[in-house]
């Protein structure tokens, strides 16, 4: 198995060969097909009435779907919701039946999943007339090694009726941590704010406000651990990140944070203008505390109203030329961003990370032929869904001009890589010696996998010496080998247990590899 250093100061990344759940439904560009049979009478004022009681109740009860089908395989009882915030706001008010689903394979089915996940979402994608927005910034991110949930389509149909197209959601749940860090027992915060206008009101601002959960249980949720309940952690990094003199700051937050998980999705989010993240409306974000090493991880999450749709109240003129150093609007609190910005070294960081994606990744020669391709792909099924909130016309515009207030794709992605390009020769790309360029990928192979008897670590010509620690399933360290200068390593099973495992590979420089080892 293969694995590859995809990240910069301590940025951990489990990426593997071996297929991880979900490939299937995320790895094939295709539109997968999606039958919902409910056999309830009334089923749609049922599923609108749970959805209005989880405002009231907090509860989001499932209805029991006979059975859902996907690409032509069977899934018995089934449970299906309405789900949403926003979107299912503006298509009711639209009005349109075209809401988003949550589907739980495991809700009445102990053990039952599709391509190994147990859940999935199906978006409308409500203020995207081009329906692309999410699927291109998520394969960004995925192809720069952000943490991200990852995004493919859907013709989603009730009871053998076309009900539209969808972009189909990865679930940011334990099966996402497994397949990203390795390990799935830690505590998974999901930010939750309300919101008045531009601002959130009390938002998820990582704001510091006290040192009990209940000052935070409101703007964010717990989405791991429920029962243990335990916040102190979380508590912990936003005391780091507000309370800590600025001499204090980078040491205490490194100590608790993976801060590059957070520069990298900050400068694409910022390329993109997506006005509904973190730097602008305190929104669509996870932080995850990995127990391999302690240390929380940004994750991020919704991206429709990127490329401009959500511009802060800006023109589309004003968004393209918007400053990579802009924050929030309205003079709100991002003490994360701000106190980042404030240091010298984090600045630097930052900057070097809008600088190689703006050179790189974020430019029209490789996104406008993604554009196309992607629009081949959905526009059958686009055009056939009679509940979508803009015309076949206004689609195709889309892609080219602006519409309806929306930027068209290209010429913002065009115009904002110029104006970025022209505001780094000011601002300048920083050199960071530690940052590999991106064509230098540093391979390592551990394998075979599962082994019973001995294990093999290869790694490419490297100057100085390694570290190799294994982890078993609960965290604890079972095993380390210090000073290593060998290149080809084989480790002793020794006397541990059969199990699933994980192993870190720590190098002098301070990057680390990390994945999943089973052992038989």
């Amino acid at each position: 198995m293969k694995y590859h250093l995809l990240a910069l100061f301590l940025f951990t990344s489990h990426l593997g060969n071996a297929q991880n759940q979900g490939d299937v439904l995320f790895g094939a560009a295709m539109v997968h097909d999606v039958q919902i049979y409910l056999s309830q009478p009334n089923y749609w004022d049922s599923l609108t009435y749970y959805y209005a009681q989880i405002a009231i109740t907090g509860n989001k009860t499932y209805m029991r779907a006979d059975s859902v089908i996907i690409d032509g395989t069977v899934l018995p009882n089934v449970g299906v919701r309405l789900k949403g915030n926003s979107a299912y706001g503006w298509a009711a008010n639209f009005p349109s039946v075209k809401l988003p689903f949550k589907l739980d394979f495991n809700k009445y089915i102990s053990g039952q999943n599709y391509d190994g996940l147990k859940k999935l979402n199906l978006h409308n994608e409500d203020r995207d007339p081009s329906m692309m927005r999410s699927k291109i910034i998520s394969d960004f991110l995925q192809e720069q090694g952000v943490y991200a949930s990852r995004v493919s389509y859907t013709r989603n149909s009730i009871n053998g009726v076309y009900w539209g197209l969808y972009t189909m959601v990865e679930q940011i749940d334990k099966t996402f941590l497994s397949n990203r860090f390795g390990m799935n027992g830690g505590n998974l915060y999901k930010a939750l704010p309300k919101f008045t206008g531009w601002e959130a009101a009390g938002g998820a601002t990582l704001e510091y406000l006290g040192n009990q959960a209940v000052d935070y249980d409101s703007i964010y949720v717990l989405k791991t651990n429920e029962t243990v309940n335990d916040w102190s952690g979380f508590v912990n990094l936003l005391y780091q990140i507000n309370n800590t003199t600025a001499s204090e700051f980078k040491d205490s937050l490194e100590a608790v944070m993976n801060t590059d998980s957070y520069l990298k999705a900050w400068a694409a989010m910022r390329l993109f203008v997506n006005g509904d993240a973190y730097p602008f409306l305190g929104n669509n974000y996870f932080v995850y505390a990995n127990p391999l090493d302690n240390k929380f991880q940004w994750i991020a999450w919704d991206f429709n109203l990127g490329i401009g749709s959500a511009r802060s109240g800006m023109t589309i003129p004003q968004a393209e030329s918007s400053s990579v150093l802009f924050l929030t609007p309205g003079g709100g609190t991002r003490p994360l961003g701000t106190r980042m910005l404030d240091d010298p070294d984090y600045y630097d960081r930052y900057l070097a990370w809008v600088c190689q994606f703006a050179q790189t990744a974020f430019d029209t020669t490789l996104l406008s032929p993604k554009i196309d391709s992607i629009a081949n792909m959905i526009r059958v099924d686009l055009y056939a869904d009679t509940n979508k909130f803009y015309g076949n016309l206004i689609f195709e515009e889309s892609l080219v001009f602006e519409v309806l207030g929306f930027p068209g794709l290209k010429p913002f992605i065009a115009n904002r890589r110029l104006a970025v390009l022209n505001e780094l020769q000011s601002l300048g790309c920083p050199t960071i010696t530690t940052v590999p360029p991106q064509s230098q990928s540093t391979t390592v192979m551990v394998y075979p996998n599962p082994f019973s008897t001995f294990l093999t670590v290869d790694l490419p010509k490297h100057q100085d010496p390694w570290t190799w620690q294994l982890y078993n399933s609960k965290g604890q360290l079972v095993q380390q080998l210090d000073n290593i200068t060998e290149l080809t390593l084989t480790i002793p099973r020794e006397h541990l247990p059969t199990g699933i495992y994980f192993y870190k590979i720590n190098l002098k420089e301070g990057l680390v590899i990390s994945g999943k080892q089973i052992i038989e």
